[in-house]
């Protein structure tokens, strides 16, 4: 199975939240025909948080990998 991701960018006020809802909405709708599944949306801004934090660190000393909260959220959707 092929899995998708979205990145809505645009101004404030542009209705990015309303198009990414009534998408999420319609292809909640379609599921159980052929092949479709329900949709999950999750929300996040990247600006709020430092990349090590959003990605992850690798810790030289002890070579043990640290994962941010991108892989966190990615890896309990692939579940």
């Amino acid at each position: 199975m092929v899995r998708h991701g979205l990145m809505m960018v645009g101004d404030s006020m542009s209705g990015k939240s309303t198009i990414i809802e009534c998408l999420k909405e319609a292809m909640c709708k379609l599921a159980g025909m052929e092949e479709f599944n329900k949709v999950e949306v999750n929300k996040l801004n990247p600006k709020s948080i430092m990349s090590f934090q959003l990605y992850g660190l690798f810790d030289n000393d002890t070579k043990q990998w640290t994962d941010g909260v991108l892989p966190k959220i990615m890896r309990g959707l692939a579940t």
